[in-house]
């Protein structure tokens, strides 16, 4: 018997799937794409906060007689609010991991969603414009946010013996400066961060040494508050050299 004639069954089959078209197609690499990766949420940071933890960082900040006390305070903020955030795997919305700008730019926390302002903690009169307030004995008032404060400030301005108002190099109203008053002495006697543009303050009669900053501009003046009628000038705050 010639063994070498005898048909091989394997290869007639595969003939006869070929003819008819159905032979199985042969695997191919997947080449599609991949499908992205989901995007991680985005929350505030204050909402990794308990809500006791707000009111106590709301309540040191308010408290705070310097820029680098606030700094400190927010810095310390920042670290607890990051590890959250890793821990849980979200992103922190407003780029809350810069901790440079971070320390530079927070004074109330906002950068996070929380509201620390002075304001917030019912420092407006009850027409909701904002109210007078004391720090280290000394009466003030501060906003100008909007042209109804602006025109509310205005008007009360001569209740007050200095009248401060903040502008940028540009011109633009700032807020948020910080604000420190040293008497012929040396000796500091006010600080307060502003809460708009104006700033009055009720000093008694005297010479004064005015310092004033926000965002690495600065602006430092030597001003006199007489007797009568008061004193006001525009503080132009300029970037550091």
């Amino acid at each position: 018997m010639n063994l070498q004639r005898i048909p091989d069954c394997r290869a007639l089959l595969l003939t006869a799937l070929l003819c008819a078209g159905t032979a199985p197609a042969l695997a191919q690499p997947d080449t599609s794409p991949a499908a992205p990766p989901r995007p991680r949420e985005a929350v505030r940071g204050a909402d990794l906060l308990t809500e006791a933890e707000r009111a106590d960082i709301c309540a040191r900040l308010r408290s705070a007689t310097s820029a680098q006390e606030r700094q400190a305070i927010m810095q310390r903020t920042h670290d607890l609010i990051a590890t959250r955030a890793s821990e849980r795997g979200v992103t922190l919305r407003h780029g809350g991991s810069d901790n440079r700008r971070m320390g530079m730019n927070d004074r109330f926390g906002s950068r996070y969603g929380m509201d620390c302002s002075p304001r917030a903690a019912g420092a407006t009169a009850a027409d909701g414009m904002p109210a007078p307030r004391d720090a280290d004995g000394v009466r003030y008032l501060t906003g100008g946010v909007g042209q109804d404060e602006a025109a509310y400030l205005r008007k009360a301005s001569g209740d007050y013996s200095l009248r401060l108002t903040f502008t940028g190099s540009g011109g633009q109203y700032l807020a948020g400066v910080d604000t420190y008053i040293y008497d012929s002495r040396g000796k500091q006697r006010f600080a307060v961060v502003s809460d708009g543009p104006f700033l009055f303050v009720q000093l008694p009669p005297g010479r004064y040494r005015v310092v004033a900053s926000a965002d690495g501009k600065e602006r430092e003046q030597t001003l006199v508050v007489p007797a009568k009628g008061g004193v006001s000038r525009t503080m132009r705050l300029t970037p550091a050299s």
